[in-house]
């Protein structure tokens, strides 16, 4: 994909107007190839993995759900999905996670995949080793 893109720039420097919806049609099978064999791997993940990026929380009774999408701004994404009981997180940080109730947390979470996504359970589950 950025070669495609690298490729275009380049000509454009030299005066030559590629085509954009021939470009368009390229870069989304491109694309679609890529996250087909992304969600393949996905699919076969397991061991330790070290998850970066935005989680949405949702506050459960017995604890807190995390997921976050393994690839942003598609249609169907497989999450990272990680369930910490509430008896394990501080007072202080439960405090914190009411008063940015709504909001995206930036997080790392570092941890062993529990299960792996398949073509029904677009969830990849973590049991979580450490958050931060």
């Amino acid at each position: 994909m950025r070669k495609l893109e690298d490729a275009t720039t380049l000509l454009s420097g030299y005066g030559v107007v590629a085509n954009e919806s021939k470009l368009r049609a390229v870069r989304d099978r491109l694309l679609g190839e890529e996250m087909k064999r992304l969600e393949t791997e996905l699919q076969t993940l397991h061991g330790l993995v070290l998850v970066e990026g935005d989680w949405a929380v949702d506050s459960l009774p017995e604890g807190y759900k995390l997921r976050s999408p393994a690839v942003n701004q598609v249609s169907n994404p497989l999450y990272f999905t990680v369930f910490v009981r509430k008896r394990e997180v501080s007072q202080k940080n439960q405090d914190e996670v009411q008063a940015l109730k709504g909001q995206l947390l930036r997080l790392s979470v570092f941890g062993s995949v529990v299960a792996g996504a398949s073509n029904s359970a677009r969830d990849i589950h973590v049991g979580p080793v450490a958050i931060f």
